[in-house]
């Protein structure tokens, strides 16, 4: 063993040299002998073809097939991207045709591959919403409220064609849609991005309102909701008819709501009210209530000359002294709060019905947008389909016809608009398709408005007291179309005072300070009724003044 130790340690650079030229060896035969380059794949080739062999297979397979096409003079036919395909395969919409993705507005935008080299990969640069708009609640909300004779025109296709008047007694709930918070909502759901204008726009579909009635126990309760009533009050006869209420989940019913929706939007958001023919004129908050066909008193009759009493000489210089002196008129709006009328009546009147529908614009999603218009008038509502970009806040109002006399409501408003991607499901993310399905977007209710006191109809009022007899003497008003009437009852207690009221006469009492006597309500509410305060309220002697002078009807 240690023999051949010895021959390795002497002969060690010989053995080195010999490992090597082996390895110089086996590469000469790995990477020129035995090379990959001896042959070639060749696309259409049935097998692979030595480096002597390609140049041969070029010219039968290709230069040789095309001159052969030259002279036989045929047309030449290139390669035609299936641009279907490649929209379906690149953006992945696999719940839909090919056909119909390709028939839509293109939403992608195609680029060539800008690296190194020939590298042609189709990219995309998305074009999709990031969110449903979310839409801002109305601001500056009010309600006014009034009581009126109205005239109610006939319905339509109605045998008489006569209009009809009726009181009315009415609140009108008014709100703000914030523009600029509209607009911020849109372009936080990445609207305004889109290349596609008709999903940039939007229209009013429909305004609502929710009552909350003063109970009792000092907290608003009972809510009830109410969606406005697209129409024309004062002649919904020249108004087209009114379009059906909102569809169900269908997409072609709705299209159809939407684009009749486009056409009335002044209906939808600012609604007209009844011609006023006798009472409160309708109106916006901030305005003076007028009054439509109001009383006039008689004038009075002129004052006797004044008496000379010798203390001061009659002026014979200067601006004559007007004679007598001028009370004030008994129409003077009372400012006590006493003065308040503290009664109400239930009614029911007939309410206009048989309201017709508005017909179809037409129109589908995706075809040509209708421009943006310049800036509506503040307050007024803009032209549909329209885009919040740079418009004015825009006021909405509903009317509310089912209120009670003498009840107390809030009130609180809310809208809804069109989703702008309503069936754009191409601009929709992946896994968001269910976005552009949902046809309507609502705000969130407004805050409540202050508290609204509707006018009472039927006024109570103590005309005398017998206490000794234990009698009294109410005299009762009722607001109706002809003006005050006037009624008087005498009663002992136990005796219903008013059946609409359900008022009844509890006792008679004397005191020091004048008779006085005690009432009962159907709920069980006791009033006290003093005949010297009767006697002195203003609003009692201008009742008394209105049921001696009825006013005549406008027709």
């Amino acid at each position: 063993m240690n023999k051949y130790k010895e021959l390795l340690v002497k002969n060690s650079q010989w053995v080195a040299v010999g490992i090597g030229g082996l390895w110089l060896l086996y590469m000469i035969y790995s990477h020129v002998l035995a090379s990959t380059m001896s042959s070639v794949e060749v696309k259409g080739a049935p097998n692979q073809l030595g480096p002597g062999s390609v140049d041969e297979y070029v010219k039968l397979n290709t230069i040789d097939k095309l001159k052969e096409a030259m002279v036989k003079n045929e047309p030449w036919k290139p390669h035609v991207i299936d641009f279907p395909v490649t929209i379906r395969d690149t953006i992945a919409l696999k719940d839909d045709t090919a056909e119909t993705i390709a028939g839509r507005p293109l939403n992608a935008v195609f680029v060539a591959n800008t690296g190194v080299g020939p590298d042609l990969t189709t990219k995309v640069i998305p074009n999709t919403v990031s969110g449903l708009v979310v839409v801002p609640p109305a601001t500056g909300v009010s309600g006014v409220t009034g009581k009126s004779v109205v005239t109610v025109p006939a319905p339509p296709n109605a045998a008489n064609g006569q209009a009809t008047q009726q009181r009315q007694l009415w609140v009108s709930v008014f709100g703000t849609v914030p523009m600029k918070d509209l607009e911020k909502a849109f372009k936080d759901a990445g609207v305004n991005k889109l290349n596609v204008a008709a999903a940039q726009q939007t229209v009013f579909l429909h305004v609502d309102i929710r009552r909350e009635e003063l109970l009792p126990n000092g907290n608003f309760g009972n809510p009830v909701e109410m969606i406005s009533i697209p129409v024309n009050l004062a002649n919904p006869g020249n108004a087209q008819p009114l379009f059906p209420p909102l569809p169900p989940n269908q997409a072609g019913p709705q299209l159809n709501f939407r684009n009749q929706a486009a056409g009335q939007q002044q209906l939808i958001c600012q609604p007209e009210f009844f011609v006023v023919t006798k009472g409160d004129a309708w109106h916006k908050p901030g305005e003076t209530p007028g009054q439509v066909g109001a009383v006039v008193a008689p004038p009075p009759p002129p004052p006797p000359p004044p008496k000379n009493t010798g203390r001061q000489p009659p002026r014979k210089t200067g601006t004559p002294r007007e004679p007598g002196i001028r009370e004030p008129s008994i129409l003077a709006p009372a400012e006590k709060t006493g003065d308040r009328l503290p009664f109400m009546q239930v009614f029911n009147e007939p309410q206009p019905n048989g309201m017709p529908g508005y017909p179809s614009p037409g129109g589908q999603p995706g075809g040509s947008a209708v421009p943006n218009q310049a800036a509506n008038a503040l307050g007024a509502v803009p032209v549909a389909p329209f885009s919040p970009l740079g418009l004015n806040d825009v006021t909405l109002w509903a009317h509310d016809l089912t209120v009670m006399p003498g009840k107390t409501y809030q009130y609180k408003i809310r809208y809804s608009i069109s989703n702008p991607i309503f069936q754009f499901k191409n601009l929709c993310p992946p896994g968001k398709v269910a976005w552009a399905a949902q046809f309507e977007l609502t705000s969130e209710w407004s805050v409540a408005t202050p508290p609204v006191t509707v006018p009472d109809t039927t006024y109570v009022f103590l005309a005398n007291a017998i206490p000794n007899k234990g009698e009294a003497i109410f005299d009762i008003f009722v607001w109706g179309i002809g003006g005050v009437v006037k009624s008087t009852v005498r009663c002992t207690p136990g005796d219903m005072i008013d059946e609409n009221l359900k008022l009844s006469l509890l006792d008679v009492r004397s005191t020091p300070s004048g008779a006085i006597v005690l009432l009962v309500d159907g709920n069980g509410t006791i009033y006290r009724r003093s005949q010297r305060e009767d006697d002195s309220n203003a609003a009692y002697k201008q009742l008394k003044q209105e049921a001696a002078n009825p006013p005549a009807l406008t027709p």
